[in-house]
């Protein structure tokens, strides 16, 4: 984050009412838990493929108990390959530089942020300007106009 980024980001944070969590995310340090769990659930979804699917998954509940109570909806989504890990990690590095003190909540929040814009408008833009350019390689077929005189245009009007 730049300096005039920063600045923004401080203004915002006095204008508006906002409840820190910054402290708290810093007291319970579950990114390492988090991310222990995930690893737990890879590994069971890898060498228990062939269990039946119930069996897996109260197997996988057991395992990664923490995960599963805490944080359901993650622990369904990764289940069921739902959510790129990939990014899933990028949010997993920016939670555990808030607990270890590299960066606040806002500061944090930013860096999500910008994840999200490269994912979802930096990808759109680009999306748009490779049918922008498949667009531009078909040439467009213009008819020669025929000449015709105002007698002519005329009748064909049915004046």
């Amino acid at each position: 984050m730049n300096k005039t980024e920063s600045i923004d980001l401080k203004n915002l944070v006095k204008e508006y009412k906002y409840e820190s969590t910054t402290d708290k995310i810093r007291e319970l340090k579950h990114s390492k838990i988090i991310r222990e769990d995930i690893t737990k659930m890879i590994e069971l979804k890898k060498k228990y493929n062939r269990l039946k699917e119930k069996n897996l998954r109260n197997m996988v509940e057991k395992h990664c108990s923490f995960l599963y109570k805490n944080y359901t909806n993650i622990f369904n989504k990764i289940y069921k390959d739902n959510i790129d890990l990939n990014l899933f990690n990028k949010f997993l590095l920016v939670l555990e530089k808030i607990e270890e003190g590299e960066c606040d909540q806002h500061q944090a929040s930013v860096e999500v942020g910008k994840v999200l814009k490269e994912i979802y408008i930096d990808s759109a833009m680009r999306e748009g300007n490779k049918l922008d350019k498949k667009k531009k390689k078909k040439p467009v077929k213009s008819r020669k106009a025929k000449s015709i005189s105002w007698n002519e245009f005329k009748k064909m009007n049915g004046d």
